[in-house]
Formats: structure tokens, C-alpha cells, sequence
């Protein structure tokens, strides 16, 4: 879903709700991560300039596992990927997004896909290579 404002964020937060996607006392925890999201420059302008944004769609790979990437912003000559972490750093999420990135080369939709990872705990936003 695309935010564009925080009345737009508040409004989407009361339909979660009302869906049971989101406990009531989660409500302003969710909301802040939100907002640290959007926040960060690089993001935001991901958000503002793709043509199309995929959220946690199913994405099959080698072998048959199935995995759900989080966000896939469509530019005009690339594509970015990026997967949120709340926990401490770890190699298995960079594997994982390189696995995920690697998969949507093969499949020669997107010439070129730069991956990220946002941390929430520290805000930090990772660019895997």
C-alpha cells in the first residue's frame, strides 16, 4: 500500500485494525515504524518515483520454496528490492535477498535490481551487493 500522508497512514492503520492485521496496542508501535520508514530519504524516494510498487507477493524459487519479499519498487530502468528486518543483523538476510534478487534476474523482467535492508531497531539501511 502507498502512503502518502500521515492521514492516509492513520486510515490504513483503523482499516488494519478493523481487518485484525493489527492489535490495538500495537497501533502506535506500527505507526512510528511507519513513519521511521518513510522517513529514511533514500526510501521515501523510492515510494515517490516507481511506477508500480509490489508488496509481499509470493515468489517461487529454485526448489520450490516459496518466500515473500517485502517491497519491489518498479523505475523506469530498474528495479529496487527491499526487505524490512526487526531483529539484529544477520548473513541469512543478506542471503535471502540476494536469493530473492537473483531469482528476479532469471526471470528477465528487470535488467538490473539493486537490493536493500532496512533494520528498524537502528534505522540503518543496508545496500547488499
Amino acid at each position: 500500500e502507498t502512503i502518502t500522508d500521515l492521514a492516509a497512514l492513520d486510515k490504513l492503520i483503523a482499516v488494519k485494525l478493523q481487518e485484525g492485521l493489527i492489535r490495538r496496542a500495537e497501533r502506535d508501535e506500527v505507526k512510528q515504524a511507519v513513519i521511521n520508514v518513510i522517513s529514511q530519504q533514500e526510501i521515501a524516494g523510492w515510494f515517490k518515483n516507481s511506477n508500480r510498487i509490489i508488496s509481499e507477493r509470493d515468489m517461487i524459487l529454485e526448489g520450490g520454496e516459496v518466500k515473500r519479499p517485502d517491497k519491489l519498487f518498479v523505475m523506469e530502468d530498474k528495479a529496487i528490492l527491499l526487505d524490512f528486518k526487526f531483529g539484529a543483523p544477520h548473513n541469512k538476510y543478506i542471503e535471502d535477498i540476494k536469493q530473492y534478487r537473483d531469482n528476479l534476474l532469471k526471470m528477465d523482467e528487470f535488467k538490473e535490481i539493486d537490493a536493500y535492508i532496512w533494520y528498524a531497531e537502528t534505522g540503518n539501511l543496508l545496500k547488499v551487493s
